[in-house]
């Protein structure tokens, strides 16, 4: 993503970031710890606040997914996934082998 900004009659191109970018903001205390943001294609977008109904939703999927899943696959809530180097998500549930 190459978005030129404009801001006070200025056009310039923002840097992109990485994972590693963010998870350094975030260690010096620069972004806050946990939900709040995602990488996408190196730029930081805010996310919704998880509110009541979203919360009672994402618990009861919770529920059904840890008691439907084999074995041999995790269910996680809200893990960060890094999917590659300018690509962070934070979904609500994620299952992995």
């Amino acid at each position: 993503m190459n978005a030129v900004v404009r801001i006070d009659d200025y056009d310039f191109t923002p840097a992109l970031l990485t994972g590693e970018d963010v998870l350094a903001m975030t260690r010096a205390g620069v972004l806050p710890e946990g939900r709040g943001y995602e990488l996408i294609e190196g730029v930081l977008v805010g996310t919704a606040a998880q509110l009541g109904p979203h919360i009672r939703m994402v618990h009861a999927l919770m529920k059904k997914l840890v008691l439907a899943m084999p074995d041999e696959l995790a269910v996680s809530p809200a893990p960060s996934l890094y999917l590659s180097e300018r690509n962070v998500l934070e979904p609500d549930i994620c299952i992995f082998p």
